[in-house]
Protein backbone atom coordinates (compact mmCIF):
# COMPACT_ATOMS: atom_id res chain seq x y z
CA UNK A 1 0.00 0.00 0.00
CA UNK A 2 1.45 3.19 -1.13
CA UNK A 3 2.06 5.34 1.74
CA UNK A 4 1.53 9.05 1.49
CA UNK A 5 4.16 11.10 2.69
CA UNK A 6 3.89 15.00 3.25
CA UNK A 7 6.48 16.37 2.36
CA UNK A 8 6.38 20.41 2.67
CA UNK A 9 4.55 23.14 3.13
CA UNK A 10 5.53 26.17 1.60
CA UNK A 11 4.36 29.91 2.16
CA UNK A 12 5.03 31.98 -1.25
CA UNK A 13 5.87 35.52 -0.16
CA UNK A 14 6.83 36.64 -3.66
CA UNK A 15 7.62 40.55 -3.39
CA UNK A 16 8.63 40.07 -7.46
CA UNK A 17 5.16 39.07 -8.13
CA UNK A 18 3.11 41.12 -5.58
CA UNK A 19 4.87 43.81 -7.08
CA UNK A 20 4.10 43.15 -10.67
CA UNK A 21 1.13 41.89 -10.35
CA UNK A 22 -0.75 44.07 -8.00
CA UNK A 23 -1.08 40.71 -5.30
CA UNK A 24 -2.17 42.51 -1.81
CA UNK A 25 -3.07 38.94 -0.17
CA UNK A 26 -0.20 36.54 0.56
CA UNK A 27 -0.55 32.83 -1.28
CA UNK A 28 0.18 29.89 0.40
CA UNK A 29 0.56 26.67 -1.43
CA UNK A 30 0.99 22.89 0.24
CA UNK A 31 2.20 19.95 -1.29
CA UNK A 32 1.17 16.15 -0.43
CA UNK A 33 3.39 13.50 -2.49
CA UNK A 34 2.43 10.01 -2.66
CA UNK A 35 4.90 7.23 -3.06
CA UNK A 36 3.76 7.25 -7.15
CA UNK A 37 5.05 10.19 -8.18
CA UNK A 38 1.54 12.11 -7.84
CA UNK A 39 1.67 15.66 -6.47
CA UNK A 40 -1.49 17.33 -5.07
CA UNK A 41 -0.56 20.96 -4.83
CA UNK A 42 -3.12 22.73 -2.63
CA UNK A 43 -3.47 26.61 -2.61
CA UNK A 44 -5.25 29.91 -0.90
CA UNK A 45 -6.28 33.12 -2.25
CA UNK A 46 -6.60 31.86 -6.04
CA UNK A 47 -10.52 33.73 -5.78
CA UNK A 48 -12.30 35.70 -3.58
CA UNK A 49 -13.26 32.75 -1.08
CA UNK A 50 -12.25 29.49 -2.59
CA UNK A 51 -9.86 26.59 -1.62
CA UNK A 52 -8.18 25.34 -5.37
CA UNK A 53 -6.52 22.53 -5.85
CA UNK A 54 -4.40 21.74 -9.12
CA UNK A 55 -2.94 18.73 -9.66
CA UNK A 56 0.38 18.29 -11.28
CA UNK A 57 1.57 14.54 -11.98
CA UNK A 58 4.64 12.46 -12.25
CA UNK A 59 8.80 13.40 -11.88
CA UNK A 60 8.31 15.90 -14.86
CA UNK A 61 5.49 17.68 -13.04
CA UNK A 62 2.97 17.86 -15.64
CA UNK A 63 -0.06 20.62 -14.83
CA UNK A 64 -2.97 18.22 -15.27
CA UNK A 65 -6.05 19.89 -14.07
CA UNK A 66 -7.32 23.06 -11.83
CA UNK A 67 -10.21 22.96 -9.89
CA UNK A 68 -12.42 25.53 -8.83
CA UNK A 69 -14.92 26.93 -11.10
CA UNK A 70 -15.20 30.40 -9.73
CA UNK A 71 -11.42 31.36 -9.50
CA UNK A 72 -10.97 34.46 -11.03
CA UNK A 73 -7.25 34.37 -10.67
CA UNK A 74 -4.70 31.70 -10.12
CA UNK A 75 -0.92 32.15 -9.44
CA UNK A 76 0.93 28.98 -10.08
CA UNK A 77 4.54 30.01 -10.03
CA UNK A 78 8.13 29.11 -9.48
CA UNK A 79 6.95 25.48 -8.90
CA UNK A 80 8.93 23.66 -11.07
CA UNK A 81 6.32 22.58 -13.89
CA UNK A 82 7.36 21.55 -16.99
CA UNK A 83 4.38 20.66 -19.11
CA UNK A 84 1.13 21.85 -19.42
CA UNK A 85 -2.27 19.75 -20.39
CA UNK A 86 -4.21 21.24 -23.26
CA UNK A 87 -7.41 21.15 -20.86
CA UNK A 88 -5.33 22.31 -17.94
CA UNK A 89 -8.10 25.18 -17.30
CA UNK A 90 -11.01 24.27 -19.19
CA UNK A 91 -13.07 24.53 -15.75
CA UNK A 92 -12.14 27.80 -14.95
CA UNK A 93 -14.37 29.98 -17.01
CA UNK A 94 -13.99 32.72 -14.89
CA UNK A 95 -10.49 32.97 -15.07
CA UNK A 96 -9.26 36.32 -15.53
CA UNK A 97 -5.57 36.40 -13.98
CA UNK A 98 -3.27 33.68 -15.03
CA UNK A 99 0.54 33.60 -13.75
CA UNK A 100 2.43 30.39 -14.67
CA UNK A 101 6.16 32.04 -14.74
CA UNK A 102 9.58 31.22 -13.33
CA UNK A 103 8.91 27.38 -13.81
CA UNK A 104 10.10 25.35 -16.64
CA UNK A 105 7.55 24.93 -19.33
CA UNK A 106 9.09 24.24 -22.60
CA UNK A 107 5.82 23.60 -24.48
CA UNK A 108 2.28 25.60 -25.06
CA UNK A 109 -0.36 22.93 -26.36
CA UNK A 110 -2.45 23.38 -29.20
CA UNK A 111 -6.12 25.16 -27.76
CA UNK A 112 -4.35 25.81 -24.65
CA UNK A 113 -6.94 28.01 -22.78
CA UNK A 114 -9.74 27.35 -25.53
CA UNK A 115 -12.42 27.70 -22.83
CA UNK A 116 -11.25 30.90 -20.91
CA UNK A 117 -12.63 33.52 -22.67
CA UNK A 118 -12.54 35.72 -20.01
CA UNK A 119 -9.36 36.13 -19.59
CA UNK A 120 -7.20 39.45 -19.08
CA UNK A 121 -3.93 38.98 -17.97
CA UNK A 122 -1.52 35.65 -18.71
CA UNK A 123 2.14 35.75 -17.37
CA UNK A 124 4.36 32.68 -18.83
CA UNK A 125 7.66 34.69 -18.37
CA UNK A 126 11.08 33.34 -17.28
CA UNK A 127 10.41 29.78 -18.40
CA UNK A 128 12.02 27.58 -21.23
CA UNK A 129 9.00 28.13 -23.90
CA UNK A 130 10.58 27.76 -27.90
CA UNK A 131 7.24 27.70 -30.41
CA UNK A 132 4.25 29.67 -30.04
CA UNK A 133 1.55 27.60 -31.60
CA UNK A 134 -0.59 29.55 -34.29
CA UNK A 135 -4.11 28.86 -32.92
CA UNK A 136 -2.48 30.01 -29.04
CA UNK A 137 -4.88 32.54 -27.58
CA UNK A 138 -7.39 32.32 -31.06
CA UNK A 139 -10.53 32.21 -28.07
CA UNK A 140 -9.39 34.47 -25.68
CA UNK A 141 -10.42 37.69 -27.15
CA UNK A 142 -10.82 39.60 -23.82
CA UNK A 143 -7.13 39.49 -23.27
CA UNK A 144 -5.35 42.52 -22.11
CA UNK A 145 -1.84 42.23 -20.87
CA UNK A 146 0.45 38.96 -22.18
CA UNK A 147 4.14 38.82 -20.84
CA UNK A 148 5.95 35.59 -22.50
CA UNK A 149 9.54 37.96 -21.42
CA UNK A 150 12.69 35.57 -20.79
CA UNK A 151 12.01 32.43 -22.45
CA UNK A 152 13.42 30.58 -25.94
CA UNK A 153 10.95 31.70 -28.39
CA UNK A 154 12.67 32.64 -32.13
CA UNK A 155 9.81 32.99 -34.44
CA UNK A 156 6.44 34.38 -34.09
CA UNK A 157 3.64 32.97 -36.36
CA UNK A 158 1.94 35.17 -38.67
CA UNK A 159 -1.61 34.78 -36.78
CA UNK A 160 -0.30 35.70 -33.59
CA UNK A 161 -2.52 38.00 -31.33
CA UNK A 162 -4.70 38.92 -34.44
CA UNK A 163 -7.90 37.94 -32.59
CA UNK A 164 -6.71 39.80 -29.19
CA UNK A 165 -7.71 43.19 -30.64
CA UNK A 166 -8.00 43.95 -26.46
CA UNK A 167 -4.58 44.03 -26.25
CA UNK A 168 -2.82 46.73 -24.61
CA UNK A 169 -0.04 45.68 -23.01
CA UNK A 170 2.84 42.52 -24.81
CA UNK A 171 6.09 41.70 -23.21
CA UNK A 172 8.67 39.73 -25.68
CA UNK A 173 11.90 40.61 -24.73
CA UNK A 174 14.74 38.44 -23.75
CA UNK A 175 14.12 36.01 -26.57
CA UNK A 176 15.44 34.84 -29.38
CA UNK A 177 13.02 36.25 -32.30
CA UNK A 178 14.97 37.02 -35.23
CA UNK A 179 12.30 38.13 -37.58
CA UNK A 180 9.00 40.21 -37.46
CA UNK A 181 5.54 39.11 -39.33
CA UNK A 182 4.67 41.48 -41.97
CA UNK A 183 1.21 41.93 -40.51
CA UNK A 184 2.54 41.24 -36.89
CA UNK A 185 0.31 43.39 -34.65
CA UNK A 186 -1.58 44.76 -37.55
CA UNK A 187 -5.08 44.43 -35.38
CA UNK A 188 -3.70 44.95 -32.43
CA UNK A 189 -5.00 48.83 -32.16
CA UNK A 190 -5.41 49.09 -28.31
CA UNK A 191 -1.40 48.22 -27.83
CA UNK A 192 0.17 50.75 -25.73
CA UNK A 193 2.67 48.85 -24.23
CA UNK A 194 5.48 46.92 -26.95
CA UNK A 195 8.92 45.62 -24.74
CA UNK A 196 11.12 43.25 -28.00
CA UNK A 197 14.25 44.42 -26.47
CA UNK A 198 16.97 41.63 -26.33
CA UNK A 199 16.23 39.48 -29.02
CA UNK A 200 17.59 38.63 -32.88
CA UNK A 201 15.74 41.28 -34.72
CA UNK A 202 17.54 42.66 -38.03
CA UNK A 203 14.81 44.27 -40.12
CA UNK A 204 11.77 45.79 -39.47
CA UNK A 205 8.89 45.89 -41.94
CA UNK A 206 7.99 48.92 -43.72
CA UNK A 207 4.33 49.45 -42.42
CA UNK A 208 5.16 47.99 -38.72
CA UNK A 209 3.55 50.09 -35.70
CA UNK A 210 1.47 51.70 -38.37
CA UNK A 211 -1.89 50.67 -36.92
CA UNK A 212 -1.10 51.04 -33.64
CA UNK A 213 -1.28 54.71 -32.99
CA UNK A 214 -2.18 54.14 -29.43
CA UNK A 215 1.37 52.94 -28.37
CA UNK A 216 3.10 55.05 -26.05
CA UNK A 217 5.86 52.38 -24.55
CA UNK A 218 8.10 50.77 -27.00
CA UNK A 219 11.64 49.03 -26.58
CA UNK A 220 14.25 47.72 -29.92
CA UNK A 221 16.95 47.98 -27.88
CA UNK A 222 19.63 45.38 -27.93
CA UNK A 223 18.60 44.19 -31.38
CA UNK A 224 20.36 43.76 -34.66
CA UNK A 225 18.56 46.63 -36.46
CA UNK A 226 21.04 48.64 -38.45
CA UNK A 227 18.35 50.84 -40.49
CA UNK A 228 14.48 51.95 -40.27
CA UNK A 229 11.86 51.84 -42.80
CA UNK A 230 11.40 55.43 -43.88
CA UNK A 231 8.60 57.27 -41.90
CA UNK A 232 8.74 54.56 -39.29
CA UNK A 233 6.71 55.62 -35.84
CA UNK A 234 5.48 58.92 -37.68
CA UNK A 235 2.06 57.61 -37.14
CA UNK A 236 2.73 56.50 -33.65
CA UNK A 237 2.00 60.09 -32.22
CA UNK A 238 1.51 59.31 -28.70
CA UNK A 239 4.88 57.68 -28.12
CA UNK A 240 6.38 58.98 -24.87
CA UNK A 241 9.23 56.14 -24.76
CA UNK A 242 11.35 54.56 -27.28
Amino acid sequence: MAQTLLLFAVILNAVYIHAQYGVTETSTLASTETTTGTSSLQYQNCGPSTLCQCTVTGSEKTLITCDGVGDAAIYLYSLGITSLNADAFDNNANLTTLVLSFNQISEIPSNFLKFNTALIDLYLHYNQISEIPSNFLRFNTALTNLDLNNNQISEIPSNFSRFNTALTKLYLYNNQISNIPVDFLKFNTALETLYLYYNDISTIPGDFLDYNTNLTYLNLWGNKINTFPDGFLDKNINLDYM
